[in-house]
């Protein structure tokens, strides 16, 4: 008797550290994840979908059409597409847009992946949502000033050049005459 407690107490605790990693992991990360059963039609999300999302269970209960409300007008077609053919057990991963509270505008990413049954048989679609927002951010504002820097070494006739300090050697990279 003392042996089955034993290993039912060993599981209970494994349990609970799963549990307990997989929160903060995702919290951590920005990544939530989520499940469609395809039998039951029951879709699971985990809290960090919802933080994501900036909103809680009582907003959204992970109703695919209520879903679509968060993403981009821009995005909407290519995120509905490829979540239509999620259906039918077709993976995808996407960057898009998603509005939450306040109008603010966050970049997300999404892959999915097919479950199947021991027959073959595509009985879930598993899938993660991971806040990128920061990582556009600053690419967004690299290309930029990138951008930017082109303009200006064209406007002023100059032309860019490389130092290294170890070769103790200059290339030029763009000559003003390349504009």
């Amino acid at each position: 008797m003392r042996l089955l407690t034993g290993e039912k107490n060993n599981m209970l605790t494994e349990l609970s550290l799963l549990k307990e990693n997989m929160k903060y992991g995702q919290s951590i990360t920005y990544t939530g994840s989520w499940t469609y059963d395809l039998q039951s039609s029951c879709i699971f999300l985990t809290d960090e979908v919802y933080n994501i999302l900036e909103c809680n269970k009582d907003i959204y209960n992970g109703n695919l059409v209520e879903f679509y409300s968060f993403v981009h007008p821009e995005d909407l077609e290519t995120v509905k597409k490829a979540k239509d053919k999620c259906m039918y057990g077709e993976e995808y991963e996407l960057e898009y847009r998603i509005i939450v509270r306040d109008q603010k505008i966050k970049f997300v990413h999404e892959k999915t992946q097919a479950i199947y049954d021991e027959n073959n048989n595509f009985v879930k679609m598993l899938g993660v949502i991971q806040d990128i927002t920061y990582r556009k951010v600053i690419e967004n504002n690299l290309k930029a000033m990138g951008d930017t820097l082109q303009i200006a070494e064209r406007v002023s006739g100059l032309g860019c050049f490389k130092y290294d300090i170890q070769k103790m050697s200059c290339t030029v990279l763009k000559k003003c005459t390349e504009y």
